[in-house]
């Protein structure tokens, strides 16, 4: 099933930016609507809350703007976004760390998920740029 998906991602990598974009809307979604409302009972702090929401709108802009581009350097533009999502990874983990006191069990539950699947999405876009280079 992997091994489908790898290879359906690699026929259409411009596809990746989609799945991105997707992504970060629902990291947008979770980290507005559910954290931030209920943020006593995940004990994330909203000094922590804004800025990660930020930065994955600033990544759904520009998934959008190369998904639409007719002529992109996917290799590029790929190795970017990865490099983006592990930054995010980066600045969730100092943010985290720094306020690990006030973070309650569910906190951690969302946090460690979240940072499970970017990390996920960020080796499929750089596995992905990479067979761009080699063509297999």
């Amino acid at each position: 099933m992997l091994q489908k998906f790898l290879t359906h991602i690699n026929n259409r990598p411009k596809n990746l930016f989609l799945y991105d974009f997707c992504g970060a809307m629902v990291s947008i979604f979770f980290l507005l609507g559910v954290l931030l409302k209920f943020r006593n009972f995940f004990g994330i702090p909203e000094n922590v809350i804004i800025p990660l929401a930020i930065l994955p709108g600033l990544f759904a802009t520009l998934d959008l703007f190369v998904y639409f581009r007719t002529e992109i350097n996917a290799k590029h533009m790929l190795n970017l976004i990865a490099s983006l999502n592990i930054l995010y990874l980066i600045i969730s983990l100092t943010l985290v760390i720094q306020h690990s006191e006030l973070i309650k069990v569910p906190g951690w539950i969302y946090i460690i998920l979240e940072l499970i699947i970017v990390l996920i999405i960020a080796v499929v876009e750089i596995y992905s740029a990479r067979k761009i280079n080699t063509g297999r």
